[in-house]
């Protein structure tokens, strides 16, 4: 390692961990040429004192580390990372909400309009008012984190189907281990069609955004 030296016969290299950590932060244009002045000064000052030598090390650690990783915040990598956890997060509270003033909205206005309506038709309406809101949440993805340049399948596949695990997780753990009275039943009916319907939402509104690209 450029940087080590000898102190009484042994070698000495750099803290460990101060070193990976700037490894890690530092991107590949910038983990060469810092870690390689890091370690040269690092070799020159160890011949003096090792421990003051390493002590230095961890301060130019500590003080270069808010840098290396705003500046690793900002390449493109990063940015669609963040855009994607935006998405996916904007998905979960906007299938929430529309489950709660949409859906159910519909559905007791519908029980409302037909007097005394059978149970299952409430749930229907309530499932197919669900399921727009769902196919609303997939198109919403699909414009802010799929790539032009792939296919829809690509996108599909790394990410609307990641976004749909986190989106629906609660109702799988509660197809899982039922804490409601929801029947098992409604919820495998409502993650058999979830799924679907997210797809849907995003092809239609990538078909839509092809169609207006120039």
């Amino acid at each position: 390692m450029a940087g080590n030296a000898e102190n009484f016969g042994a070698p000495i290299d750099p803290p460990r961990l101060a070193h990976a950590l700037l490894a890690v932060s530092a991107g590949a244009t910038d983990k060469a040429a810092l870690i390689g002045d890091l370690e040269e000064e690092f070799g020159q000052r160890v011949r003096t004192s090792p421990r003051a030598a390493r002590a230095w090390y961890w301060r130019q650690a500590y003080s270069s580390l808010p840098h290396l990783l705003l500046e690793r915040m900002r390449t493109e990598r990063m940015r669609r990372l963040g855009l994607a956890a935006l998405a996916v997060l904007a998905g979960f509270i906007f299938i929430s909400l529309w489950e709660i003033f949409v859906a159910r909205n519909a559905a007791r206005g519908f029980a409302g309009l037909s007097g005394t309506p059978s149970f299952l038709a409430v749930r229907i309406v309530y499932l197919a008012a669900q399921m727009f809101g769902v196919a609303a949440a997939g198109g919403a993805i699909a414009a802010l984190i799929f790539q032009r340049e792939e296919t829809f399948l690509h996108n599909a596949v790394r990410r609307l189907a990641p976004a749909a695990i986190v989106m629906f997780l609660p109702w799988i753990i509660a197809t899982l281990n039922p804490a409601d009275t929801y029947p098992l039943s409604f919820r495998l009916v409502w993650l058999a069609l979830a799924a679907p319907s997210l797809v849907g939402g995003a092809w239609l509104v990538r078909k839509w955004l092809s169609r207006r690209a120039p």
